[in-house]
């Protein structure tokens, strides 16, 4: 369902689905607009977890801003899900600050 939303998004709000450029003169960035199919489902990254202990937890979220991207070649916004099994899922939406900067 996820992925469904993905591309809704990537319809409504083409932006979530740019591609990152840079201007070879004045290296400012810009957003390449375009997508297909499979930037939702690359969108969406789901990881299973066995250990829900709060430092596995704490150890988790401190790791996500440290991931890196290639916001060349894959969609801007990205919805990284942590599965445990008999605990609740966790959703967190992931965009670069550049993102926020378009207009």
């Amino acid at each position: 369902r996820l992925v469904e939303a993905a591309r809704g998004l990537h319809a409504i709000y083409p932006v979530t689905a740019a591609r990152l450029e840079v201007e070879m003169l004045s290296g400012r960035p810009r957003w390449r607009l375009g997508f297909n199919d499979d930037d939702a489902e690359r969108a969406v990254v789901i990881e299973s977890a066995d250990d829900d202990t709060p430092a596995a937890r704490a150890a988790w979220y401190e790791s996500l801003p440290l991931r890196t991207r290639d916001l060349g070649s894959a969609p801007p916004l990205s919805w990284i899900v942590r599965r445990v099994a008999g605990r609740g899922d966790v959703c967190v939406l992931r965009y670069p600050h550049a993102l926020m900067d378009a207009r």
